[in-house]
């Protein structure tokens, strides 16, 4: 086995969703193999699926977890991850296969060849995925807090200037 190298060509600020598959431990004990392979196929199928008409959102799975991340922190880029990630884990759920996960925002890491995925982004959709007590989906509140950002620069003109800027003194306005 060669040594993975580290390509700083692969290190973002992105978009990035963790879903985690609940009950394959008590599937395997109770069950065998045979239904934690078909929950795995359906989620698998559903994401193919799902992920075709967002090509800027890359995926990844490996045992009952799921990634999903964007290849920058644009607003399009929001938009398609969470439009997905929310018809990912409806879909399974929808399907009687128990899902939970999370939605974060900053550094992250992405080599695919090499199957490498690290950073900052993931740690904070792994916890706060982790650490729902309900089946679903959730936005951490920084993410939203970024986009809202996002939403009210130049670049991302999503609300008119006289809206966005209805509650600010005219000095406060560029």
């Amino acid at each position: 086995m060669d040594a993975v190298e580290y390509d700083p060509a692969n290190k973002a600020t992105r978009w990035v969703a963790y879903f985690d598959l609940l009950g394959t431990s008590v599937r395997i004990k109770t069950g065998g193999l045979s239904p934690v392979f078909s929950a795995y196929k359906n989620a698998v199928d559903k994401l193919k699926a799902l992920q075709e008409p967002h090509p800027t959102v890359a995926s990844v799975w490996f045992s009952d977890t799921f990634l999903l991340y964007t290849k920058d922190e644009s607003a399009q880029s929001f938009k398609a991850i969470e439009t997905l990630a929310h018809w990912f884990a409806f879909s399974l759920i929808n399907n009687r296969v128990p899902v939970r996960g999370s939605l974060a925002h900053g550094e992250f890491y992405a080599d695919a060849r090499e199957r490498v995925y690290l950073g900052s982004a993931l740690l904070d959709a792994y916890h706060w995925g982790e650490n729902q007590d309900w089946l679903g989906f959730v936005l951490v509140l920084c993410p939203v807090c970024n986009l809202f950002n996002v939403a009210l620069s130049d670049e991302y003109d999503f609300y008119p200037r006289r809206a966005r800027n209805a509650n600010r003194p005219p000095e406060a306005i560029a």
